[in-house]
């Protein structure tokens, strides 16, 4: 069994697919498996994947009907034999010592989760941001949810999908729930809840390409998908009787942002009412009415 599953979901990447798996093949650390879900991309990546496929067998191709990204991890999941599982988005690049780092942290400290620094690229703007750790933090517990409860005001629970590893036995059965993106708004917090150990290190090893087409500019076009995140998040949390008033409260005061501070071009016209429901019992009673305020102001719908 390889110690990591390296899963790519891949979709309309055909300028930056190869930068991508030249990375994780050049990698120093070589006990992994590549899984490529072909979500039914339309352009070059079908042909490319196989291409890469003949030339390692550490790659294995899967080819699918367009799913969306989230369907397309969770194949990856359904596939992987590695202890522990990497996502990296197609259209970014690895450093060389990425994995070697990430799993020497990991055994080392019988880890279930290490995370890293990343840059951010704004490729149409010619910016970069480097995003990362003060130092090297370490959280455990025994008591289940507890480290969701520390992540709640330390900033782990936000990461990404794609900056760290996770240890296969905390995945379980747990799959992406599909439809919408921003997919990270529920899996990372889910993986926290299951783990005992979480280990942050300042190590910049991901490069994270922002892109006109990618997920985070569809979240221009579909930024409601947040709010249903959020939705499945608390839902599947309560059915573990995992009711913390702070972490929902955090959730709430990110939507209330998410709507009244962001510009037009992100902010959502429509809003589940269900949410409505969870951001009234979570926020305060100036915050709701500036809410219910800026939902007036912008014609936001709310509905079921």
């Amino acid at each position: 069994m390889k110690k990591i599953s390296v899963i790519i979901p891949v979709y309309k990447a055909e300028k930056y697919i190869r930068q991508c798996l030249d990375s994780v093949l050049d990698q120093s650390y070589k006990d992994f498996e590549v899984i490529l879900v072909d979500d039914g991309s339309p352009d070059a990546c079908p042909e490319i994947c196989d291409e890469y496929a003949k030339k390692d067998n550490r790659i294995k191709v899967i080819h699918q009907k367009n799913g969306g990204a989230a369907a397309a991890r969770n194949t990856g999941l359904d596939n992987a034999a590695g202890e522990y599982i990497s996502f990296i988005d197609a259209d970014d690049w690895l450093e060389n010592n990425m994995l070697e780092r990430l799993i020497s942290v990991a055994q080392k400290n019988k880890a279930d989760i290490v995370k890293c620094g990343f840059n951010d690229f704004f490729i149409e703007k010619g910016k970069k941001e480097i995003c990362t750790f003060k130092e090297q933090k370490m959280y455990e517990s025994q008591e289940p949810g507890r480290l969701l409860k520390i992540g709640c005001h330390g900033g782990i629970l936000w990461s990404a999908f794609w900056n760290g590893i996770y240890r296969r036995d905390i995945i379980g059965d747990v799959r992406i729930p599909t439809g919408f993106i921003n997919e990270d708004n529920y899996f990372s917090p889910m993986m926290v809840y299951n783990a005992r150990k979480v280990i942050a290190i300042p190590d910049v090893l991901y490069n994270y390409r922002e892109l006109v087409d990618s997920v985070s500019a569809i979240e221009i076009k579909r930024p409601f998908d947040r709010g249903i995140a959020y939705i499945h998040l608390i839902e599947d949390l309560q059915k573990k009787n995992f009711i913390f008033k702070k972490f929902n409260e955090r959730l709430a005061a990110e939507y209330y942002h998410y709507i009244c501070k962001r510009n037009m071009y992100v902010r959502p016209q429509f809003i589940k009412k269900k949410l409505m429901t969870i951001l009234k019992k979570n926020l305060s009673v100036r915050r709701y009415l500036l809410l219910r305020y800026a939902i007036f102001k912008y014609g936001i719908k709310v509905g079921a």
